[in-house]
This record gives structure tokens, C-alpha cells and sequence, in this order.
């Protein structure tokens, strides 16, 4: 009567084991591609917004226009000129207007905020580089001439790290191009 033992049908405890370590693994992989995927997905909205920041600061100094933007100070050595501020949405009077204060700050819907703002995220600097100028005799001033050309070039920075998130520039001549 050996011979007539009944099999039951089941897993071995080694079956279940070898299962739950696969699964153990499968899982673990697929939480590190979700972590993974979370920061980029963090990354590319600071990204959009610094762009969004950026652009707005270059399109509001077209509004300005080439003869209104700040002149910065001679530089002998180099034959051109270098301001740095930024666009202070706040400044003039509510009216807006550029200051060399060396910073903007946004927060993290990329709305201007001040620095002591729990919510500020961004930061701005911009540096409006003149060269082809008309130099006075003492080399001490300069005035634009027609073949000037004025370049404005915008960091945004996350503030917490400093770190450069994006750079964006333009060219601006006498009358348009």
C-alpha cells in the first residue's frame, strides 16, 4: 500500500520563498524608476518655469527698448561696457523698472516674491553687455552709436543650491535688425 499515497496539489515552502524574493526585487526595481522619474519630472518643471522667468525678463527689456536699458560702466581693458541688476517688477514707483540691485526672486509658480519669502525659489541676475561704442576722449564714458550692440543675458538660479538652471540671451542694435 505504499505505492497508493495520495498527492495533494500546493506549493513547496521553496516555491513561495523563490516567489517572494523575485517579487521582493521586481518591486524594489520598479520603486527606484518611480523615484527616478519623480526628480525628473521635478527637474523639468524648474526648468519650464526658469525659462518662463527668463523670457519674461528678455521680453520686458524689448518693451524697454535700446536706448532706455541702463549703461553700465566703461571698461577700459576690454573696450566695452558691463551692468549688472536686474528687472525689479516692483521698482519705479509700481511702474517697474531695472535696478542694480543684484537679484530677483520668484517663487515657486515663477511669481515675483522678496527674498524673505518662505515660498522664493528662483533667483535672477542680468548682465546687459554694450560694445561697438563711441568712447569720449578721456575713455571714462561711452555713448551708443549705430553700429552698437547691446547684449542682455539672464540667469536663473534655484536658490537654495545657487546653481545655474538656465541662461537665456538676446542682441539688441540701434533701430531694430
Amino acid at each position: 500500500m505504499k505505492g497508493n499515497r495520495i498527492r495533494r496539489g500546493g506549493y513547496a515552502l521553496i516555491d513561495v520563498l523563490v516567489s517572494t524574493v523575485l517579487l521582493s526585487i521586481c518591486i524594489s526595481a520598479l520603486m527606484s524608476l518611480w523615484v527616478f522619474c519623480l526628480t525628473r519630472v521635478q527637474q523639468s518643471r524648474e526648468l519650464t518655469l526658469a525659462g518662463q522667468i527668463a523670457r519674461a525678463e528678455v521680453e520686458q527689456a524689448k518693451v524697454y527698448g535700446f536706448p532706455n536699458l541702463p549703461k553700465g560702466g566703461y571698461r577700459a581693458d576690454r573696450g566695452d561696457s558691463l551692468w549688472t541688476g536686474t528687472y525689479n517688477r516692483r521698482g519705479n514707483e509700481g511702474r517697474g523698472g531695472w535696478s542694480q540691485s543684484n537679484e530677483a526672486y520668484y517663487d515657486v509658480n515663477g511669481l515675483p516674491c522678496d527674498g524673505t519669502n518662505a515660498n522664493a525659489m528662483f533667483i535672477t541676475t542680468s548682465e546687459l553687455r554694450d560694445t561697438d561704442i563711441a568712447v569720449n576722449e578721456e575713455e571714462t564714458d561711452y555713448d551708443l552709436a549705430l553700429t552698437s550692440r547691446r547684449t542682455l543675458i539672464v540667469t536663473v538660479a534655484k536658490l537654495s543650491s545657487r546653481k545655474p538652471i538656465l541662461k537665456m540671451s538676446t542682441d539688441f542694435v540701434k533701430g531694430g535688425l
